[in-house]
């Protein structure tokens, strides 16, 4: 059926080794230790300066809600900490 539809079998070559393959090796030094503890401090930042308050809860599936709700729990409290909007500069 595929074939009286006007197309032709492929042939797949993994791409695995060699120069083809350099950028796969690349998922091991991504999760390392100290990548994740990055992230994981970028995370907190963006926790603390409140930018999880931003963020529609609704559509959202509950495993996602429960991760921005404890997310907000290290935000600041907004009373003489608030940031002023920025100027333009002249």
């Amino acid at each position: 059926m595929i074939e009286a539809a006007g197309f032709r079998r492929v042939s797949f070559t993994p791409m695995t080794g060699g120069v083809r393959g350099a950028s796969f090796g690349l998922a091991i030094v991504i999760a390392a230790i100290s990548h994740l503890f990055r992230l994981a401090r970028a995370g907190f930042v963006f926790a603390r300066e409140g930018v999880f308050a931003l963020v529609d809860t609704r559509p959202l599936p509950l495993p996602a809600k429960t991760a921005v709700a404890f997310a907000r729990l290290f935000e600041r409290p907004s009373g003489k900490r608030r940031c002023k909007p920025a100027r333009p500069r002249r």
